[in-house]
C-alpha cells in the first residue's frame, strides 16, 4: 500500500478542512435543535391551547348544570316556604274559626288568634334563642334553614358556582395569552 505523504502545509490545510467540516456539522446540528425547539414550542403551545379550550368547555357545561341545579333547588325551597306559610295560614284560620264558633264575633276572634300566635312566637323565640326575635328575622332564618337542608339533601354547594367562574376566567385569560403568542409566532 502506498501512503500519501503530505508536506507540512498540506497537513495544516487538511486539519483546517477537517475542523471546518466538524464546525459545519456542529452548527447544522445546533441550528436543527433551534428549529425543532421553535416547532416543539409552537406545538406545545398549540396543544396547551387546545387543552385549555377543552377544559373551558367542560367547565362551562359544568357551570351550566350547576346553575340549573341551583334554579331547581331554589324552586323546591320556595315550594317548601309557601307550604309552611300555607300551613301557618290554615292553622291561623282554624284557630280563628274555633274562636268564632265559640261565640265571639269575627274581629275579636282574629285579635285573639293574633294574640295566641304572638304569644307562641315570642315565647318560643325566648325559649329557643334566649332572646326576642322579630318575625322578619325568624322568617329569614327559617328560609335559610330550609335552604341549608335542601342543599344538604341534594349534596349541593352554591360556592361551586363562584369557584367554576373563577377557574373559567383564569383559563380564558391563559388561553388568550397563548393565542396571542401563537399569533406572534406564525
Amino acid at each position: 500500500m502506498d501512503t500519501i505523504k503530505l508536506s507540512r502545509t498540506g497537513q495544516i490545510i487538511l486539519v483546517i478542512i477537517i475542523l471546518l467540516i466538524i464546525a459545519i456539522a456542529i452548527a447544522s446540528i445546533k441550528f436543527k435543535k433551534e428549529e425543532n425547539s421553535d416547532e416543539s414550542r409552537l406545538s406545545l403551545l398549540s396543544k396547551r391551547w387546545k387543552k385549555l379550550i377543552k377544559e373551558i368547555e367542560e367547565e362551562m357545561e359544568s357551570l351550566h348544570l350547576t346553575r340549573e341545579m341551583q334554579i331547581g333547588l331554589e324552586k323546591e325551597i320556595s315550594i317548601y316556604i309557601r307550604l309552611a306559610i300555607g300551613v301557618v295560614g290554615i292553622i291561623f284560620i282554624s284557630v280563628a274559626g274555633l274562636f268564632f264558633n265559640g261565640g265571639t264575633d269575627l274581629a275579636t276572634s282574629l285579635v285573639n288568634t293574633t294574640g295566641l300566635f304572638s304569644l307562641f312566637f315570642f315565647g318560643s323565640s325566648l325559649l329557643i334563642v334566649s332572646k326576642f326575635v322579630d318575625p322578619n328575622t325568624a322568617i329569614k332564618t327559617f328560609g335559610g334553614w330550609i335552604r341549608k337542608k335542601v342543599y344538604k339533601k341534594y349534596n349541593f354547594d352554591p360556592a361551586t358556582i363562584s369557584v367554576l367562574q373563577e377557574s373559567i376566567s383564569l383559563k380564558q385569560s391563559e388561553a388568550n395569552e397563548i393565542s396571542e403568542e401563537l399569533g406572534l409566532l406564525r
